[in-house]
């Protein structure tokens, strides 16, 4: 038991270590990447949707290339001051008369010292950065466990729905317009969810009844065509990279920043393909959005919506 609890100190300290460098270049990282894309912001979202992917990717590896740079003069810790052995000589005592009457002194009373006790018997000494490591791993966990949720949520939702026949026209049709191979299974459902898409493999679109009753033919076909451009971006697949920086980064304001970025040019790319499939204008598409995010009051909406995103979807 002691040898495991050696390990996890010693494992924790090197990791503690490694990640105060972490820290500081991934921040830097951040706000370099930041400032770029401030002299992009006249390119396409999809351009500064890769730039954000591809930092979103460098912090995941980015333990594994950090690099050893050595902090300047004045902020590294001074050395203690060497103290050297100095020989003091001492006066010699002055010789006693050899014939001076001797006193016999009292018996002396030997005291030994206080007897310590030994760090081994007091059981495994356990670091603080163990405990921190250990909080790490517990919400990591806790994580994972919500993601799990997530899905089985989903999967509940999808049980509900019901092939939309009537929009399968509708579907192949925007999917042609978009390049697409073939298009997704269609479900409609009887609640107020926002139009998402799921699955990686398989892709599903599921769309609202609410939505889809009130929506005109025209706006109905931008949403369409915006949920379709997320497969046509493999966006079901490429989410995964800014969940897992989350979920591994929870600590790290940077990572949130980095995926908040990922999602928004996810989504203005999205509405990029949709604007100019649909032959429509930028201020009509802004209406579609208008009654698109009415759908997003209801508490269902958004959790059925996370877990879309989570499990491989996007939502809207």
């Amino acid at each position: 038991m002691n040898q495991f609890f050696e390990i996890s100190n010693a494992a924790s300290t090197l990791l503690i270590d490694r990640s105060a460098t972490f820290l500081w270049q991934s921040t830097v990282l951040v706000l370099l990447v930041a400032l770029a894309a401030m002299l992009l912001r006249r390119a396409s979202p999809a351009v500064r949707f890769w730039l954000w992917q591809i930092v979103a990717l460098k912090l995941l590896l980015l333990p594994f290339w950090l690099v050893d740079v050595p902090l300047p003069a004045r902020f590294a810790s001074k050395p203690p001051p060497t103290v050297t052995n100095t020989a003091i000589e001492l006066p010699s005592p002055a010789p006693t008369p050899t014939d001076a009457p001797t006193k016999t002194s009292a018996p002396s009373l030997a005291i030994s010292p206080p007897q310590t006790a030994n760090p081994s018997s007091l059981g495994p000494q356990i670091k603080w950065q163990t405990g921190l490591l250990a909080v790490w791993l517990t919400v990591v966990a806790y994580q994972i466990a919500r993601v799990l949720a997530q899905r089985k949520s989903l999967r509940r939702l999808l049980h509900q729905a019901q092939p939309a026949k009537n929009q399968e026209a509708l579907v192949v049709e925007c999917a042609a317009a978009l390049g697409l191979p073939r298009p997704p299974t269609t479900q409609q459902i009887d609640a107020d969810v926002s139009p998402f898409v799921c699955g990686v493999w398989q892709p599903i679109l599921v769309l609202p009844k609410s939505l889809v009753d009130s929506a005109t033919p025209t706006r109905l076909r931008q949403i369409v065509l915006h949920e379709l451009a997320h497969i046509r971006r493999r966006d079901l697949l490429w989410c995964w990279i800014p969940t897992v920086m989350q979920l591994v980064y929870w600590f790290h304001p940077a990572a949130h920043w980095v995926a908040y970025r990922i999602k928004l040019e996810r989504e203005l790319a999205c509405d990029q393909l949709a604007i100019q499939h649909s032959n429509s204008s930028a201020s009509d598409y802004a209406d579609t959005l208008v009654d698109v995010v009415s759908h997003n009051a209801a508490r269902i909406a958004a959790h059925a919506a996370l877990s879309a995103q989570f499990a491989g979807g996007t939502k809207r």
